[in-house]
């Protein structure tokens, strides 16, 4: 952590009537409203009450750096967000920009650090990384901050929870596996597939549930949410009974599928890190958060969507490779990687190191 906070600046004036700020400001603009009972309610408590043990809100001639005041807007941003930015270069400030969309579209602000959810690896930008998603803190809020540790059985237990199936493994998935071989075609099938429950995460979970080498925990969904969203609203009771399910299912599976959906990126991906559970990671070519200083391949069993088929193989594979006390060492690694780089406040404690 640094130990001079960064000075930084930014205008009310670049939000558009009605969005929302960005999260880097809730230490000193407030959070945004939460709806009480909805999930990941409450994920940006702490950094909100420390932020300021990191940044110092100053005005624009003394600043270190600019913040867009609010996320970037799919489809090109707004005429406020671009007056920012423009008032931002004239000034010779470094400027962030948050993204977090399910949109790869190209962000034409040139210099500008921009952080994004989804985008494609091979076809970043030099001033584009990796955002993490946030959700709740699941071992704060439902287990008292006390990491519970797997003991390491003799096959792995893979969880999932969510939209999907396995019946039935049909010869499309040997067709997938070929398709996938093939760099456009492939992330045009990945895309296509990634919201149907005959789709891309389908697809793994049948080449995992026909292995007699794992023992699979599926618990899957045949709507979105399990049918709690309605209209577009949270039916509360119903949400708290899913997310209680599915997050059992978390805590009782040694991994957890994590693959892409709409956007090129997975939102359980870092669920599975702050549980200090393992992900099954599928690489479709994702950009990761602060890749130039964290070896992702140390917390993750990583699989390249080319070799979706022989997913089984590899998880037995790699669970056999880990002695009982590095199984469980690893459990605590990815718990301490998601605290200090990846939690709200592990994220902008870490975010000077793209100023340096």
């Amino acid at each position: 952590m640094r130990r001079t906070k960064l000075r930084i600046h930014a205008d009310r004036s670049a939000l558009a009537p009605g969005q929302r700020h960005v999260a880097m400001l809730y230490p000193f603009w407030g959070k945004n409203l939460e709806i009480a009972g909805e999930p990941d309610t409450g994920r940006f408590n702490e950094y909100t009450s420390h932020g300021r043990e990191l940044f110092e809100l100053t005005s624009l001639a003394e600043a270190d750096v600019t913040v867009l005041a609010g996320e970037w807007i799919a489809g090109g941003g707004t005429p406020q967000a671009y007056n920012y930015c423009e008032l931002s270069r004239k000034m010779g400030k470094p400027l962030i920009i948050f993204f977090n969309s399910d949109s790869d579209e190209e962000i034409p602000i040139d210099g500008a650090i921009i952080f994004r959810t989804s985008a494609y690896r091979s076809r970043r930008r030099s001033n584009e990384f990796g955002l993490p998603a946030w959700p709740e803190d699941f071992v704060g809020v439902y287990h008292s901050g006390n990491l519970p540790i797997r003991s390491k059985n003799i096959k792995p237990v893979v969880g999932y929870c969510g939209y999907g199936t396995i019946h039935p493994f049909i010869q499309a998935n040997v067709v997938y596996n070929i398709l996938a071989k093939i760099p456009l075609v492939s992330n045009l099938t990945i895309r296509k597939g990634a919201s149907s429950s005959m789709g891309f995460r389908s697809t793994i979970l049948r080449f995992l549930a026909r292995s007699s080498e794992v023992q699979t925990n599926f618990l899957l969904r045949k709507r979105f949410w399990n049918g709690a969203v309605v209209n577009g609203a949270f039916d509360l009771k119903r949400a708290q009974q899913s997310r209680a399910e599915y997050i059992n299912n978390m805590f009782d599976s040694d991994y957890i599928v994590c693959a892409r959906g709409a956007g090129n990126f997975s939102f359980r991906f870092y669920e599975v890190l702050c549980s200090g559970r393992i992900p099954l990671f599928i690489d479709t070519d994702c950009l990761l958060p602060f890749d130039q200083w964290i070896n992702w391949r140390d917390y993750c069993l990583w699989v390249d969507k080319t070799d979706i088929a022989h997913i089984a193989e590899r998880l037995a594979a790699f669970h056999k490779s880990l002695s009982s006390v590095a199984f469980e060492e690893l459990q605590y690694s990815i718990r301490h990687l998601w605290l200090d780089w990846l939690s709200p406040m592990g994220f902008f404690s870490q975010i000077h190191r793209y100023l340096t």
